[in-house]
């Protein structure tokens, strides 16, 4: 198999971001880029130059009918769609891959995973910040579970270190017959518990790093943003998003913290 260089794995990313914006033009989808991928569109208009992968978000509404449309309209085989309902995902979300790739990542799962962009869905919380910051530490909570079921915790390193994974691994021995999709589908099925309401307050998403949680009202408009030659939505108050997530976001962070994901890709023979 032939590695891709960094720059090979960006370009099949933004394929595959050009792809999904043509799609949800063609289905009246709306999507926005975010975290990073928003961040590189407003300060580089493009990747950040360390960065390697791609995320947006999806209103949840639009997000269930995009995984509802996109296997029956999709007209490009060399792109599939991985969830946790059609397949043996390890993530509460989506991910669109180029499945002409293999991705070596250090988690245990159960299907191939190529070069991917990464769609989150953005959930009507509660009209009630403390509501809505207690459904998401709910969620949270089952992501604790759920990354002990996808994560290795090897018992080494320095004293602290070791007692820290003594207890993950007792962790891991208690919930052994608890099954992954459950765990994945329970985060899902709480993040849902307003998607039928009018658009509240508050929106937010559960991902694996951090709760999220933003004033709607930062989503109800959109702009289109120079990305690598190409325009894709943002939302129109990027600003105050870019403000929440990264601080003073115009300024570089230091050389050291200038980390990519380091992705170790491969096309397939």
């Amino acid at each position: 198999m032939k590695k891709l260089t960094f720059e090979e794995v960006k370009q099949v990313a933004l394929e595959i971001l050009i792809y999904f914006h043509k799609f949800c033009e063609e289905n009246n989808l709306t999507y926005y880029l975010a975290y990073g991928t928003l961040l590189g569109a407003v300060r580089h208009k493009g990747f950040i130059p360390w960065d390697d992968d791609i995320d947006v978000y999806m209103p949840r509404n639009d997000y269930e009918k995009f995984l509802k449309l996109f296997d029956k309209n999709n007209s490009n085989r060399d792109i599939k769609l991985v969830s946790i309902y059609k397949d043996e995902f390890y993530l509460p979300f989506l991910k669109l891959i180029n499945n002409q790739t293999i991705v070596n990542e250090n988690i245990i799962y159960k299907i191939q995973i190529g070069i991917w962009i990464d769609i989150f869905p953005l959930d009507n919380m509660s009209n009630d910040y403390k509501k809505a910051l207690f459904l998401h530490k709910k969620a949270r909570r089952v992501m604790f579970l759920a990354d002990h079921k996808r994560f290795k915790f090897n018992v080494s390193g320095n004293l602290f270190q070791k007692l820290k994974n003594i207890i993950h691994k007792l962790i891991q021995k208690l919930i052994f017959f608890v099954p992954l999709k459950y765990l994945l589908i329970k985060i899902d099925t709480i993040s849902k518990t307003y998607m039928e309401k009018e658009m509240t307050k508050y929106i937010g998403h559960v991902n694996d790093v951090k709760v999220e949680i933003y004033e709607s009202i930062l989503f109800q408009s959109k702009i289109l943003l120079d990305f690598e030659g190409h325009k894709f939505w943002a939302p129109k108050e990027y600003d105050k998003i870019l403000t929440q997530y990264f601080g003073d976001y115009m300024k570089l962070p230091p050389e050291n913290e200038r980390i990519s994901h380091k992705i170790e890709a491969y096309w397939k023979e």
